[in-house]
């Protein structure tokens, strides 16, 4: 039986993204927000990336970067390519989201 879905698990991360052949990811929900109780609300969206469906906990500078271009309503950001960046913030390896080219 594969289990490599197991051993990814069903979020995006740091690791999923290194080894992501395209770095770009597909919103196909608009989300919904969760309390976390460490980070407060959170946008958690279900995203398509290589043909696998995982669900992202966005950060405040992805939500940022997709707002300035699509406008401060996630359902607009449905179908638009983002691209996945890994950078350092605050010494720890994060993923950044910015908007890919249509």
């Amino acid at each position: 039986m594969e289990i490599n879905e197991l051993i990814e698990g069903k979020f995006v991360n740091v690791e999923f993204v290194k080894k992501s052949k395209s770095k770009y990811a597909v919103m196909i929900t608009e989300g919904i927000i969760e309390e976390h109780p460490k980070f407060g609300k959170k946008l958690v969206v279900d995203v398509e990336i290589d043909g696998k469906i995982k669900k992202w906990s966005m950060n405040r500078p992805t939500m940022t970067n997709l707002a300035e271009a699509w406008g401060n309503n996630s359902e607009r950001w449905v179908g638009h390519p983002i691209q996945l960046l890994l950078t350092k913030i605050e010494g720890k390896d994060v993923i950044v989201g910015i908007p890919g080219a249509d």
